[in-house]
């Protein structure tokens, strides 16, 4: 595959829009990250990830939620760039993939995106634009309304759309935010079950992106373990628990609906059920 560039647009948002929010749709938390973080990460997430990603913003929008990531991300201002040469970027005439910043897209179909030829795009469930494989020009013309992608479909070619992309979404409203949490937290299950962790109902749980659980642990249903937290191995986490930057040893057993927060429970310790533990 040829080098390839992923630009992540995050345009203006009016106050309120269909999120009902003063908080833009691409800066609302899912599993302990920024829905913006999320969008980076699903297309890192390729057997060959691009060589850069450009997360274009609002001015205000800061830039430090990128610095885990395992390639260079490089933020910019959306009205600055607008006013560029595209070429002054930095970047190689090449291949670019364009993507909506409250946009996840799952391995499968960015594959086939990218093995498409430009023009090619990806939509959602309602038809709007997702991502588009594109070159500079059309990177351009993207960033040329007054709010990008909500008018994309009007240039784009209906016939280039690839269909049957069901691991395309996108985040417009409240519902929409809830299937994004639901689909990112089975990416992160599912990861640590195959990592030795057993959950009872695992769509009940919740874990953040950084939560670490150490292998022959068995999590019971209702349990939220949030934030920096770390759990060690054979441990019991019992129903109803909620952990948030906790260390939780190796051999503990949390019976059930227990709080911990911002500390720490020693090896082979027991809690009985509603015991607190921590700070808020």
């Amino acid at each position: 595959m040829k080098p390839w560039y992923a630009v992540v647009v995050a345009p203006n948002e009016p106050d309120g829009g269909a999120m009902v929010s003063r908080i833009p749709s691409f800066l609302h938390p899912v599993a302990g990250r920024p829905l913006i973080w999320h969008s980076v990460n699903s297309i890192l997430g390729q057997e060959r990830p691009p060589e850069e990603v450009l997360v274009v913003t609002p001015p205000e929008f800061g830039g430090d939620h990128f610095q885990d990531l395992s390639v260079r991300v490089r933020t910019l201002d959306l009205d600055s760039v607008r006013g560029e040469d595209p070429s002054g970027l930095g970047l190689p005439e090449t291949r670019i993939v364009v993507t909506h910043a409250s946009a996840g897209i799952e391995g499968e179909p960015l594959e086939r995106l990218l093995g498409s030829e430009e023009g090619a795009w990806l939509g959602g469930r309602e038809g709007e634009v997702v991502a588009t494989l594109t070159d500079w020009s059309g990177f351009s013309a993207l960033l040329d309304a007054d709010q990008p992608f909500a008018t994309a479909a009007d240039r784009v070619e209906p016939s280039a759309r690839l269909h049957e992309t069901p691991g395309v979404f996108q985040v417009h409203t409240r519902a929409d935010l809830a299937v994004a949490h639901r689909r990112i937290r089975d990416g992160l299950v599912r990861s640590l079950m195959t990592a030795g962790v057993t959950f009872l109902l695992p769509e009940t749980v919740m874990v953040d992106v950084d939560v670490r659980i150490g292998r022959d642990t068995m999590i019971y249903p209702g349990v939220a373990i949030e934030g920096q937290s770390t759990v060690g191995e054979e441990t019991v986490v019992g129903p109803g628990c909620r952990i948030i930057d906790s260390w939780i040893g190796s051999g503990v057993e949390l019976k059930g609906w227990n709080y911990i927060a911002n500390t720490s429970v020693r090896n082979r310790a027991i809690l009985e059920p509603y015991v607190r533990r921590g700070f808020d």
